[in-house]
């Protein structure tokens, strides 16, 4: 894998531009501060360690099979609008979320278990 120092056509980038002016030539010639470089490798690290955000609530739009629904997790709770958790109180949708964060939702939020077999 080539190092990010490289432009796309495999000329190394020019040192002296971020030395000098704190400024260097980005993907498609876009110029960008050195500083910025950092926080976007560090978004990166962050992005792969997914332990440090934790929701405390949410709000997503949800295309199931049927329609698209709202769903949020507020205080503590967990809401769809579909008509299934409105009688249940839990649903696909939410089931779905739960899965998909897992690790980043407080534990309160769990509230299914996924082992269930047909």
């Amino acid at each position: 894998m080539r190092s990010s120092y490289y432009f796309t056509n495999g000329e190394p980038r020019k040192e002296a531009l971020s030395l000098m002016g704190q400024r260097f030539l980005g993907s498609g010639g876009v110029v960008m501060q050195s500083s910025l470089i950092g926080k976007i490798e560090k978004a990166k690290r962050y992005a792969q360690e997914t332990e440090r955000v934790t929701f405390s609530e949410l709000s997503a739009k949800f295309r199931g099979e049927n329609d698209n629904y709202i769903i949020s997790y507020k205080d503590g709770e967990w809401h769809c609008s579909c008509h299934f958790f409105t009688s249940r109180g839990l649903c696909s949708h939410t089931m779905a979320l739960e899965r998909i964060l897992s690790n980043m939702l407080p534990k309160e939020a769990l509230t299914t278990q996924f082992d269930a077999t047909p």
